[in-house]
């Protein structure tokens, strides 16, 4: 069957690149719902609790929890025959990227400007607030957030995040 991979995670390095996890649920469910399509679930073994809540509170055979389970080989396979990847800022979606698979990503903490996708089939959600970019590139990529939760990952929103999703998705036929 046709599927898309999901990335919900973002490095310990800095977990505010995070998109909210209840967002990606959302999201996710709604693609479920609209098209004959698999989700796979990926990222590395300390993403591992995370994924597994999410898929556990998606309770959907045609979603499939990989997190901990790729090498880096197998994680490329996988794109390889992806229709879709869905990503925060990190190193599953630089891979992607590379290997010309088409990509929604979510920017906040960092800038897209410098490290995001570029071209055509690459969807890039930032919300340029007033405090965005905050990672301090010369402080082992700090943040100092004001906020209780990263308000830059939270404007961003899973009504316009699932447009882009359609839209990728008509576009890939």
């Amino acid at each position: 069957n046709a599927y898309i991979a999901v990335h919900t995670n973002a490095s310990d390095l800095v977990l505010e690149r995070r998109w909210p996890a209840e967002n990606f649920i959302r999201v996710i469910g709604r693609i479920l719902g609209k098209y004959d399509l698999d989700v796979v679930l990926i990222g590395s073994g300390a993403d591992r609790p995370v994924v597994e809540e999410i898929s556990r509170r998606l309770a959907s055979p045609q979603a499939a929890d990989l997190a901990g389970k790729l090498s880096i080989t197998q994680l490329a396979a996988l794109f390889e025959n992806s229709k879709l990847v869905i990503s925060n800022d990190g190193g599953p979606l630089h891979l992607a990227v590379a290997m010309e698979v088409p990509t929604i990503s979510f920017f906040g903490p960092e800038t897209p400007v410098i490290y995001g996708p570029r071209g055509e089939s690459h969807a890039v959600f930032f919300k340029n607030i007033e405090c965005s970019p905050c990672i301090n590139v010369h402080d082992r990529k700090s943040v100092r957030c004001y906020w209780a939760k990263p308000r830059c990952m939270e404007a961003i929103t899973v009504e316009e995040v699932f447009a882009m999703i359609e839209k990728k998705l008509s576009a890939a036929g």
